[in-house]
């Protein structure tokens, strides 16, 4: 794909100082851990570059290539398609650098579209063609619409812009080498016409009867394609045993514990997150709040009871005056694996 050995673009749009000719490709990282026999290396098609969108009389920063460094394997012939395809054809799998360029990103770099820019979407689509497991990298600065791929790629990385070691922490992590524990900082759209889309947004106060009223889209699920702190990894989780204090007064703490599991077949790290809802506020609150969250590793087979404390006054909010209270009445209780799921209890404040 063409960010497999872009150097310039895995530092990201603000990268100040950044050198390129620091970077470790991915391309670099799989032939320095499996050999060059072992990687075949296919760019496929170029990514346009869109002009700037900054006003006249205003410095864009320097972009990263400003360093000068050349991809000679990449300029020395046109990008095929059809070599990405014969490439894919005698690997063992596909891995399918895709994204933004990183000047794609940033201040005065807005997109009116979430697609894949340029011919992207003609090398994925010809890559998934050959029936070989798929494994889609995006490198972006922004969640691109990529509702098609669960259902045609093994496994998706969303690897951001990260910098000059992007291309070990990919390979590390793809061979199996570091467990992946990264999780969605943002709600992912399924389409443009999705966004705002976010995971603390407040009731709607619309009835939800499906057979009766569209609350949500005619043409499309209403929830986000991956929630908030969604992430996987090389193994499973199971959540269990929520314990939680059935009453906490407004100065004092909360308690709330939940038995995580390893059900697969390996160690694993996973972040346990803690979510709230205050249900009979006077403003109305979110849906769901983020109030804490916990990194577990686990051994295959291994189980750990994971608490949280949390202090009353924060589960406070301002009241209609701008004062800052903690009411009373009912809470729900998450711990979850990210803000759509988990198990669930409740409390009183007094």
């Amino acid at each position: 794909g063409p960010l497999a050995n872009d150097r310039s673009s895995q530092l990201g749009p603000w990268a100040a100082n950044g050198q390129a000719a620091d970077a470790i490709t991915p391309l670099a990282a799989f032939r320095q851990k499996m050999g060059d026999d072992h990687v075949l290396y296919a760019k496929g098609v170029n990514i346009p570059p869109f002009e700037s969108g900054l006003a006249a009389g205003v410095a864009a920063p320097a972009p990263p290539s400003a360093t000068g460094v050349k991809d000679a394997e990449t300029e020395s012939k046109p990008a095929s398609i059809d070599d990405a395809v014969a490439a894919a054809n005698k690997a063992d799998v596909a891995v399918l650098f895709v994204g933004e360029l990183a000047g794609m990103t940033g201040e005065a770099s807005s997109r009116a579209s979430l697609e894949l820019p340029g011919d992207q979407m003609k090398l994925i689509d010809a890559v998934i063609a050959t029936h070989k497991p798929v494994v889609l990298v995006l490198e972006s600065g922004r969640p691109l619409n990529i509702t098609w791929a669960p259902e045609k790629v093994s496994a998706i990385v969303q690897a951001w812009y990260l910098g000059v070691e992007a291309g070990n922490a990919i390979a590390h992590t793809l061979l199996g080498d570091a467990s992946p524990s990264g999780r969605l900082p943002l709600s992912w759209p399924r389409s443009i016409g999705q966004i705002p889309v976010y995971y603390n947004h407040k009731n709607t106060g619309r009835p939800s009867a499906p057979d009766r009223w569209h609350t949500g889209y005619l043409d499309s699920p209403k929830d986000p394609l991956f929630p908030f702190g969604y992430g996987l990894t090389y193994t499973t989780f199971k959540y269990g045993n929520l314990k939680t204090d059935p009453r906490v007064s407004a100065d004092g703490s909360l308690h709330v514990s939940a038995e995580i599991e390893n059900t697969g077949k390996r160690e694993g790290t996973e972040v346990v997150q803690l979510y709230l809802h205050d249900r009979v506020a006077p403003t109305s609150r979110p849906v769901r709040e983020l109030k804490g969250f916990e990194r577990v590793t686990l051994a295959a087979g291994a189980h750990k009871t994971v608490e949280f404390t949390v202090n009353a006054n924060d589960l406070g909010s301002y009241d209609p005056d701008m004062h800052w209270i903690v009411p009373t009445g009912t809470y729900d209780v998450w711990v979850a694996p990210d803000s759509a799921s988990g198990v669930q209890g409740s409390f009183e404040v007094q």
